[in-house]
């Protein structure tokens, strides 16, 4: 009999390669989510914002939560959407036997970050361990056609000439490969008996500058751009004027914050107490 895992937030990057990966390996997943192939075979609707549906946590032995809903930007909205959100998801998963719950966190959430985002994160977190669950904090995940914030810079790194360029872009960053991440929560939801509740930071320990992984980037499309250096305030400043007046550009203010605050220095002891080691980043494994 296959082992079955439900996967929240499946419609998304992180969540469609999570359920892609599981299947690969022998899983029975139950996507939940809120984009259009809810209702297909295999999927369930789900959002954060109401109740988890009945079928979505049946006979299931392991739930992996990845969705997160971008949208509310005030902090009240973000608590009551998220955090609530996945305070409710996980209950229901206790009440429903769920022996192993995965909640896929961030880099950006550790003690003293400054972005709404990481506190959020930092938040689930601890509803995550407070039910006994494991939290998996991923550092940039990037992969194949990949989604999130290193896709759409290996969109504009491709022939972008003229780069505006963050402070100095001297922060570091800590990436992780999708396989590498997926083999890590496949790993995890097999796990026989209770495990204590722990934070896995998920990324190569080879940190690299925001300004060196775009010089990357662009090299590998064999592109020259000129970086311009830009005040982090005003850059921050601008995003937060134009989200006033209601104009997105897909770029959120929230996000430079954490950029410009990054976490201090990640601890992988946890990964590597299982044993793995994760591949330093490439360019070419986005192709």
């Amino acid at each position: 009999m296959m082992r079955r895992c439900a996967v929240t937030g499946a419609g998304g990057y992180v969540g469609s390669r999570v359920v892609r990966h599981m299947r690969a390996h022998g899983w029975d997943v139950l996507a939940l989510t809120r984009q259009h192939d809810a209702g297909r075979p295999g999927a369930v609707y789900y959002s954060l914002e109401g109740d988890v549906p009945r079928e979505g946590l049946q006979g299931v032995e392991a739930l992996v939560h990845c969705a997160y809903d971008f949208r509310p930007l005030a902090r009240r909205d973000i608590w009551r959407v998220n955090v609530e959100g996945a305070a409710r998801l996980f209950k229901a998963a206790r009440q429903a036997g769920v022996q192993r719950i995965v909640c896929v966190s961030s880099v950006s959430a550790y003690d003293g970050c400054q972005s709404l985002y990481g506190q959020a994160k930092l938040a689930i977190e601890q509803e995550a361990l407070d039910a006994y669950g494991l939290v998996v904090r991923p550092g940039l995940v990037y992969g194949k056609d990949a989604g999130g914030m290193l896709g759409a810079l290996n969109r504009v790194m491709a022939s972008a000439k003229v780069v505006p360029l963050i402070s100095d872009g001297s922060w570091m960053m800590y990436l992780v490969y999708e396989d590498d991440l997926c083999d890590l929560i496949c790993r995890l939801c097999g796990m026989n008996g209770a495990q204590k509740p722990r934070v896995i930071t998920a990324a190569s320990s080879s940190g690299k500058s925001f300004r060196e992984l775009l010089s990357e980037l662009a090299r590998a499309h064999g592109n020259n751009p000129v970086f311009i250096p830009v005040p982090w305030r005003i850059v921050w400043l601008g995003l937060r004027l134009l989200e006033t007046l209601g104009i997105g550009v897909g770029f959120r203010s929230d996000s430079v914050l954490g950029l410009v605050y990054p976490v201090p220095q990640p601890s992988f002891r946890e990964l590597h107490a299982f044993g793995m080691k994760f591949r330093d980043f490439s360019p070419t494994l986005l192709k």
